[in-house]
C-alpha cells in the first residue's frame, strides 16, 4: 500500500493540484493547498486507523500534513521555476511551424 500511495496516489494528486490551482492571490492559493493537504492527511489518518494497509511505529497527523505541505509547495515551486519562460516557449514554437 505504502508504494502504491507514495509513488502513484500522492504524485497523481500533486499533479491534480498543479492543473487547478487558482492563479489568484497568495492568500488563496495557501488556503486551497492547505485544503489539499488536509484532504490527502484526513484519507492518510483514516487509512492508518482503521484498516491494516498501514501500520506506522510512531504516528502524528500533523507531522503527516507538515510533511504534504512542503512536498506540494516544493514541488510547486519547481513548476513555477520551470515553466516561468512560457511565452518564450510559445514563441519558439511558432517559429517552427
Amino acid at each position: 500500500m505504502l508504494v502504491t500511495t507514495e509513488y502513484f496516489f500522492y504524485p497523481l494528486l500533486s499533479g491534480f493540484y498543479l492543473i487547478f490551482e487558482p492563479k489568484r492571490s497568495l492568500a488563496i492559493r495557501i488556503l486551497n493547498l492547505a485544503l489539499w493537504i488536509s484532504g490527502l492527511t484526513l484519507m492518510d489518518v483514516m487509512l492508518e486507523k482503521y484498516t491494516n494497509l498501514i501500520e506506522y511505529v510512531h504516528y502524528s497527523w500533523y507531522l503527516t500534513w507538515i510533511n504534504f505541505f512542503c512536498i506540494f509547495a516544493i514541488t510547486n515551486l519547481i513548476y513555477q521555476w520551470f515553466f516561468k519562460d512560457k511565452a518564450h516557449f510559445q514563441v519558439e514554437k511558432e517559429a517552427v511551424k
